[in-house]
């Protein structure tokens, strides 16, 4: 092979497993933060704003400055309302959380992670 044939070779390889990698990231952990508030706009859902940091992304969602339990997301209100449990008693308690997200979920017009797993720490 010629040199250039495997410098061109090597940028398409390299080009694929970056477009790969990025699909991995999808689904994934938003990181362990306290929480600063959390807004209740309606009975579906609860926007919870991290304390002094952002959430990660893992999605791509347009913004990911708040996370967003939605009832109608999850496998049933009771999983629902245990997990609001569990984020009240965090902010409450001044404990961190581990959430857990697996896509977007769109909020007046702008995407933000949607929480699929609440973890107590």
């Amino acid at each position: 092979m010629k040199a250039s044939s495997k410098v061109i070779l090597s940028l398409v390889a390299g080009i694929l497993v970056a477009v790969l990698s990025h699909t991995a990231y999808a689904a994934g952990n938003a990181g362990n933060r306290a929480i600063k508030k959390m807004i209740h706009p309606n009975s579906t859902r609860v926007l919870v704003v991290a304390d002094n940091k952002i959430w990660l992304n893992p999605d791509a969602c347009d913004k990911s400055k708040q996370v967003v339990l939605a009832a109608g997301q999850l496998a049933n209100d009771k999983v629902y309302r245990e997990m609001l449990t569990m984020l009240l008693s965090a902010q409450v308690a001044g404990r961190r959380v581990e959430i857990r997200t697996n896509g977007c979920i769109a909020v007046t017009g702008t995407t933000y992670p949607l929480i699929t797993q609440v973890t107590l720490l």
